[in-house]
């Protein structure tokens, strides 16, 4: 009578068979809710174990009674591994055309770099357009003979001096890092080749011309550049102005040389607004370069204006010296009763823009690619204005 609704002691172990029945057909219901959502099944035991789809849940009995469920089948709780087709692969996005774009650019701006900025032939070309600037200026043809050899002989000098470096960077840092690292060997080897080739060249520019006055123009340049490496340390301040008066040299003797006639077509104010332009831009160009390289001529005790006065007073005073050339350039233009010239202003007004943007966290590339060529915006601006048919 008392015992309705519970189990006899000899019904036990049936009433615990039926709630164990009942609980495995409530797992295998939640088991096959889990397969069709595709998701993992976190346990207690295990920190949140992933549960692989084909998993078979099964229960074991203890002597208390207390369920507790192990996992039967492929794997286990600790080394299960979700299947191939359980784990999505990240989606890779084809390249598009933008993408290809990019990729074509990147590749090509580093071929620049590496043949044309890092060998130096920028540099040398850029600096070599002076001298038909300075034949146009004079009113003379363009003649390609003192252009040739003084790019040529610019090429050997630049490519000398940055082999130079080279070689002080590795032994600095070790020949085994820096063929590691792989940044100069084949660059070494092409700033070879362009060494010889550029000698050879200036060889046959000299020999060609036949001309004594020729060959005492370009070594004498060459013994200037020799004798600057040896100076550099022991001219303080002096550095920028000294390159400058070497570029003024190069840029007016090389086509003097071949045509004695050159600079006496010229009056003496129009020769000084041509030497000042030039000297102006071969200033701006090596004074910014100075401001790049502060910490490297700080630790060769090389004293520039830069690392002497420091980059905000360096910089004032290229400003200062850019203001007192264009104002010298009006006087002479109002002394001697000249035309304006806008294209001399023009390459002022360049110059003072370079030094307000320049600055020593501007990349190193891009007082390569954009300073450099500084040296070629005066034949630039004087071709575009003869072009249009006005008075140099």
């Amino acid at each position: 009578m008392g015992n309705f609704g519970s189990c006899h002691v000899g019904e036990e172990h049936t009433c615990t068979h039926v709630r164990h029945v009942r609980a495995k057909r409530r797992l295998k219901r939640l088991a096959q809710v889990l397969l069709v959502l595709n998701v993992a099944m976190p346990s207690g035991n295990t920190g949140g174990a992933w549960v692989p789809p084909g998993a078979i849940l099964t229960e074991t009995a203890t002597s208390s009674s207390r369920a507790r469920f192990r996992l039967t089948g492929r794997g286990s709780w600790r080394n299960a591994v979700p299947p191939p087709s359980a784990v999505p692969a990240p989606s890779q996005p084809s390249e598009g055309p933008l993408a290809l774009g990019r990729k074509a650019w990147s590749s090509t701006a580093d071929g620049f770099l590496e043949l044309l900025v890092y060998t130096t032939l920028w540099m040398s070309f850029s600096l070599a357009s002076l001298v038909p600037f300075v034949q146009l200026q004079c009113g003379f043809n363009v003649d390609q003979r003192p252009f040739w050899a003084a790019a040529s002989e610019s090429v050997a000098v630049y490519t000398l001096d940055h082999l130079h470096d080279i070689s002080k960077a590795t032994k600095s840092t070790g020949e085994h890092k820096m063929s590691s690292a792989g940044r100069f060997p084949h660059r070494v080897l092409l700033l070879r080749v362009l060494l010889a080739v550029s000698i050879l060249a200036l060889a046959g520019s000299l020999i060609a011309a036949r001309s004594w006055m020729v060959s005492l123009t370009f070594l004498g340049h060459v013994l200037l550049c020799a004798a600057y490496a040896k100076l550099k340390p022991r001219m303080p301040y002096c550095k920028a102005f000294y390159v400058s008066t070497c570029v003024v040299f190069m840029a007016v003797a090389a086509p003097s040389a071949y045509a004695p006639a050159l600079l006496g077509s010229l009056s003496g104010a129009s020769l000084g607004q041509m030497l000042l332009l030039i000297f102006s831009v071969a200033l701006t160009v090596e004074q910014l370069q100075d401001l790049r390289d502060v910490d490297e001529d700080l630790e060769a005790q090389v004293v520039t204006l830069a690392s002497g006065f420091g980059p905000r007073r360096a910089r004032q005073l290229l400003l200062v010296f850019q203001a007192a050339a264009l104002f010298l350039h009006l006087w002479l233009m109002q002394w001697a009763r000249l035309p304006l010239r806008p294209h001399f202003l023009a390459v002022h007004v360049a110059c003072s823009l370079c030094s307000m943007g320049f600055s020593r966290q501007t990349p190193r590339s891009l007082f390569q690619v954009l300073l450099e060529p500084l040296y070629a915006l005066p034949l630039l601006a004087t071709a575009l204005r003869a072009s249009s048919g006005l008075s140099l």
